[in-house]
């Protein structure tokens, strides 16, 4: 188990004055559970501030992990304001296995006052997203999302439904090189319009686990509340890819971690 204290901190700044802030934090992880949280106060001469931050995740058999994640900030003074973001997400990824996905179900709530009036804006958004490998040379992903909004705006109420559908299909050339061709559709039901995407991209492999993507879009849509969504944009875009985890920079490796730091 791990642990982090809290801290004191007061200085003073150009933008607002003087503040004060607090925080503590505290961490835990086994082999099974891992777990993090974090609470964060702040005063000054024109607002106080409230942070949270909330994360666990459970390891489960065959490759799959279920996660929550919990993100909430107040802020109070000239203008009041809050923000919720609830996450809850499952991933399966087994080791041999030809499918690959994760669905994610979150939930987002912001809210404003001020003298000229008063904005709430709820979202429920899910998001799921699956790739299949046919081979090692070939790899198809699709992609579905789902989002529901309720705004009030000075006590009027106004609600939405949106979906996205995409699908990708990649192909290796070389073991350096592959190409993708992706197509995608985002549709308002509440106002019945609908918006497409249709492109492609050429890969590269610049370096052990780091990728680079070079893609254009004939047709595109942006939404940012479907994660991935920004590369549907119309137009030329650049994606850049990279692989870290507890072997990258050899942390598992205690000889070189016991050696004396170099001048």
């Amino acid at each position: 188990a791990q642990a982090s204290g809290g801290g004191f901190s007061g200085t003073p700044s150009l933008v607002t004055g003087d503040f004060t802030a607090v925080y503590t934090g505290a961490a835990y992880k086994d082999e099974e559970w891992s777990s993090n949280i974090r609470m964060e106060w702040r005063t000054s001469d024109t607002d106080r501030k409230v942070n949270l931050l909330m994360g666990a995740q459970r390891v489960l058999e065959k490759g799959r992990t279920v996660a929550a994640g919990l993100n909430f900030t107040q802020v109070e003074g000239t203008l009041n304001s809050s923000l919720l973001n609830a996450r809850l997400s499952y991933a399966k990824r087994p080791l041999n296995g030809k499918w690959i996905w994760l669905d994610r179900l979150e939930y987002q709530e912001e809210s404003r006052s001020d003298a000229t009036g008063a904005f709430r804006a709820r979202k429920l958004i899910n998001s799921l997203n699956a790739n299949w490998l046919p081979d090692r040379s070939a790899q198809i992903a699709f992609q579905h999302g789902a989002k529901f909004v309720f705004d009030t705006i000075d006590g009027a109420g106004y609600q939405s439904f949106t979906t996205l559908f995409g699908i990708e299909a990649r192909k290796d050339i070389t073991e350096k090189i592959d190409i993708g061709l992706h197509l995608g559709t985002l549709r308002s039901w509440s106002s019945n319009a609908r918006d497409y995407q249709v492109g492609m991209s050429v890969g590269f492999k610049v370096a052990d686990n780091a990728w680079l993507s070079v893609g254009y879009n004939q047709r595109g849509f942006h939404d940012p509340d479907f994660a991935g969504a920004e590369y549907r944009a119309q137009g030329v875009y650049l994606n850049l890819r990279f692989k870290f985890d507890q072997n990258t920079f050899n942390l598992n490796d205690r000889t070189q971690s016991q050696l004396p730091l170099k001048p």
